[in-house]
């Protein structure tokens, strides 16, 4: 997509919804001041994505190789986007792949190698995900009490507070 109608369609989807996601596969641009998004660039579009971000969510995988880049990236958006603080999503959190108590490895991993981030962690229940999959259905209509159901509507209330 070319970054202008980017532009006009993130305009457009504000106007339209109270929240807008945009998934921005791929590496962050080193800087957004003096990124030229009018070009093909590579990252261009991630460049306008996060210039008009309100927030930023980066999902990492729930084992050591994942939880470094998670760092790294953590870091990157921090200089890259300054007044946004990124929040962290671990994802498939399980003892399989992070140690026994999993929940609590992943947290003083992260707070070890990327101190003063705030992590949500998504637990693995791929027998849920999966049966959703299957359904064609949201995962909370299919698992409503699935530990996976309620970590995503944390990390929901954390984006998008109640309105009073």
């Amino acid at each position: 997509m070319r970054p202008s109608a980017l532009a006009d369609v993130l305009h457009t989807a504000r106007h339209l919804a109270d929240v807008v996601m945009v998934d921005c596969a791929g590496g962050l641009p080193q800087t957004l001041g003096g990124f030229d998004v009018s070009t093909a660039e590579p990252g261009a579009a991630t460049a306008g994505v996060l210039d008009a971000a309100d927030s930023s969510l980066l999902v990492a995988a729930g084992d050591p190789v994942g939880l470094v880049r998670l760092a790294h990236a953590l870091d990157a958006t921090t200089d890259v986007l300054p007044d946004i603080a990124p929040l962290g999503v671990v994802n498939r959190v399980r003892a399989t792949a992070a140690g026994r108590r999993p929940d609590r490895h992943v947290r003083d991993t992260v707070a070890r190698i990327a101190p003063g981030h705030p992590v949500e962690l998504l637990p693995d229940d791929p027998e849920a995900a999966d049966r959703a999959v299957l359904r064609g259905q949201p995962l909370p209509l299919v698992a409503p009490t699935s530990p996976l159901t309620v970590a995503l509507a944390a990390v929901a209330d954390r984006l998008i507070p109640a309105s009073p």
